[in-house]
């Protein structure tokens, strides 16, 4: 009962903020000098969603991974991960390459679009390819840009797609890889309930890419990062198992 209670709260606030924010960004945007003003409503709307959920989240954030910007590879598992990074990394306006339909839900999509993150396309190859181009050119210019590279929410670390690492390699940033684990319970894939649960969540240190010296380099890059984020991600696995053992 406490839950059902909980999680109708949460909507109660967070549905009408959430419109209440995307308005006032698309209202802002038409002003010149209110993306300030916009990027901080965007981490209040992600420091909300937190504090209003059940879920508790400890955090491990490399120092070095938050001193520039860069490219964060993270894993996906729920639709709390987007507030969960704005809102873990406030210092750092994090731009997210997401699904073209989320920018096509009233209000809520038009301000992302105004707010700088980019649509990119699952059905379309070449058009999804443009976006990586685009993207790459937004980073060099000083954006630390967001992918979740398996393409869609998994469980445990899913199969990256290469497009994340194209998008990597093409803007010559650090890659910094985020692991993220434990949204998954926290809010299910389909469900609306969001549940008292513990996330974890490992920003690490840049990966080093010496040796990968050219598009050529990316499968391997691909393989080498996958290989690299699973040993952290069962790392997090043992964390989370512990903590919720019974007594």
């Amino acid at each position: 009962m406490a839950l059902i209670v909980h999680n109708f709260f949460f909507y109660l606030v967070f549905l009408p903020f959430t419109l209440l924010a995307s308005t006032a960004v698309l209202v802002l945007s038409l002003f010149p000098g209110t993306s300030r003003v916009c990027q901080e409503l965007e981490k209040r709307w992600a420091q909300l969603a937190l504090r209003l959920s059940p879920v508790q989240v400890q955090a491990e954030i490399a120092p070095e991974a938050v001193s520039g910007n860069c490219i964060l590879i993270a894993n996906h598992q729920s639709q709390l991960d987007i507030p969960l990074l704005i809102a873990l990394m406030p210092r750092q306006t994090i731009r997210f390459l997401a699904k073209d339909t989320l920018f096509r839900i009233p209000f809520f999509g038009w301000a992302m679009a105004k707010l700088g993150h980019i649509p990119i396309s699952r059905e379309n190859h070449k058009e999804g390819m443009r976006s990586i181009d685009r993207a790459a050119g937004k980073a060099r210019d000083g954006r630390t840009l967001c992918i979740f590279p398996e393409g869609t929410r998994h469980r445990e670390l899913g199969p990256f797609k290469i497009g994340g690492i194209v998008l990597a390699m093409k803007s010559g940033l650090p890659i910094v890889p985020v692991v993220i684990n434990g949204t998954k319970d926290a809010h299910p894939k389909g469900s609306p309930w969001l549940f008292r649960r513990t996330v974890f969540v490992r920003v690490l240190p840049p990966f080093p890419t010496q040796g990968y010296d050219s598009l050529k380099e990316r499968h391997r890059l691909k393989t080498d990062l996958w290989q690299y984020m699973n040993n952290r991600f069962l790392e997090t696995e043992q964390w989370l198992k512990k903590t919720t053992r019974p007594g």
